[in-house]
Parts: structure tokens; sequence; C-alpha cells
């Protein structure tokens, strides 16, 4: 199994390949400096098939190459099994909440086009040895983009990963009043944060249920990481044995692509495509 948070500009991107060469991807943003589209690089690639599209975040940046994946050319070599997103939104609230969230029309015209194809809620899924756990606030309850982000949780054979897509304090504490919510960060040992690394996205709360080897940030070129929020991620995290010693925080910013790779019955793996990072 492997997992790939892709250096983007634009929005957020995650592939997760898993044993039997499928995959799942996690948004679609894209890197205009490098041209890296998540399309293109599925289209170049040896997978087999695009088992499920997570929607964490319904931003322009998030959905941009969501037309290339839905067209018929792409989904002719991949069709998608499923696509995944807040349960409580649709077909028929989409546009509303598109025009309290300022939103261009394009991208969420076509989410909302396409959306009601898939089966709407799947709570837990599973493909291959890989699971999936899902939670996610509710429209009308939350009316804004970020606290209506779905957060992921991902484990397989030791790796348990959440991705919370642009949760706010708001989102994150109406979230932790759930028990099951709160069990499946005990098993978070690499924390995708919230928002970009952004102020808004961090809640110390939830550390009080999880306590990660590894945080990591996805963050563009132009979004360096406020030194006083990476100070406190990283005084959460336990430490990865691996890569220079006793690593606590990556940033796509810094570290390029970052790959958690975990062959079956063999030893779990991180790399980041830059090696030696001069904090760009």
């Amino acid at each position: 199994m492997e997992i790939k948070i892709f250096d983007v500009e634009y929005g957020f991107c995650a592939l997760i390949i898993s044993d039997n060469n499928r995959a799942t991807l996690i948004d679609c943003g894209y890197n205009e400096r490098t041209g890296f589209r998540p399309s293109n690089y599925i289209i170049n690639s040896s997978l087999i098939g695009l088992e499920n599209l997570i929607i964490s975040y319904l931003g322009d940046e998030n959905l941009a190459d969501l037309p290339y994946l839905m067209n018929h050319s792409f989904q002719s070599q991949f069709p998608t099994n499923f696509l995944i997103k807040n349960p409580s939104i649709n077909a028929n609230n989409l546009p509303e909440i598109g025009i309290r969230n300022h939103a261009r029309s394009g991208k969420i015209n076509f989410l909302s086009f396409i959306s009601n194809s898939y089966r709407a809620k799947i709570v837990n899924h599973r493909f291959g040895n890989i699971s999936f756990a899902f939670f996610s606030n509710h429209y009308p309850n939350f009316l804004d983009y970020n606290n209506l982000s779905l957060v992921t949780f991902i484990y397989y054979f030791g790796i348990g990963i959440i991705f919370p897509g642009n949760l706010t304090q708001k989102g994150w504490y109406s979230l932790l009043e759930n028990p099951s919510f709160r069990e499946n960060l005990q098993r978070v040992n690499f924390f995708v944060v919230s928002n970009h690394g952004q102020a808004s996205g961090y809640c110390q709360e939830v550390f009080d249920y999880c306590q990660p080897e590894l945080i990591i940030i996805s963050n563009k070129l132009n979004q360096p990481m406020p030194p006083e929020m990476k100070n406190r991620y990283i005084n959460h995290a336990q430490g990865f044995k691996g890569l220079n010693g006793n690593q606590k925080l990556l940033t796509t910013r810094e570290h390029g692509t970052i790959k958690i790779s975990k062959p079956f019955a063999k030893k779990l793996q991180i790399t980041t495509s830059i090696k030696y990072p001069n904090s760009r």
C-alpha cells in the first residue's frame, strides 16, 4: 500500500494505492508550476482502476481536475466506483451552498450534476486490505465549506491516517462530540493537518485523543507555515524513526510530495521528493 500526498499549489490531492494496484483519490488539486494534475498522473501510471474519488472540501481548487477525471475518455480507462462526499450534501442543496460560499458556479454545478449518479452515503468502506471511516458535520447545521469537510480515516496494517479537509475549530468541536470519532482519532499515527496548517484549522482538544508519530502538512509554495503553528504541531508529535532521525513534521512546501509506503508484510517507509529541503 502507498499513500502519496502530492505537492500542489492549488487545493489538495492525495492518492492511496492498494496492494492490487487500485486507487483512491482524495481531492483533485493541481500544481501549475510543475504541470501536475491527478488525471494525467493516473493515466500515465500502472494503476488498473480508480475505486474511490473522495471529495473532502468543496472549494474550486480542490475540485479543479474533477471535469477531467469524470470525462468519458478518463472514465473509459479508470471507471470510478464510488464518489464519496459529505452525505448531507446533494444535488438539491449544492447550488445554494455554493452561493453561500461565494463559489464560482462551474465546478459546483458539475459536482451537483454527477453527484446523484453515485452512492450517496458510505459510513464505513473497504477495498482490499484498506479500510475507511468517514465523518462529517451536517448541512444545514453548518453552512460553510470548511466545516462541511468530509473527514476520512484510512487504516492498513499499522497505518492510521486522518485527512480532515479544511475543518476549523468549530467543526472539530462538533465532531469531537461523537464517541466513534474520538475512537478513530486514538488509532491515528499519521496526522494530515487541516486547512494547510493555518491557525483556523488547529484544535488543541483533538490531541487529547490523538498522539500521532508524524504531522503532515500540505501547503503551497507561497503559503509558508507560521512558526508558532509549526511549533504547536511539533509538540503534539511523538516522532517517526526514519528519514532524518526522529522526524516529527513534514510539509509539501519544504519536502515536496510525501510518500508513505507499506508493502505487504514489509517495513513501513516514508520518502519525500525533496530529500534535502532548504525551506523554499
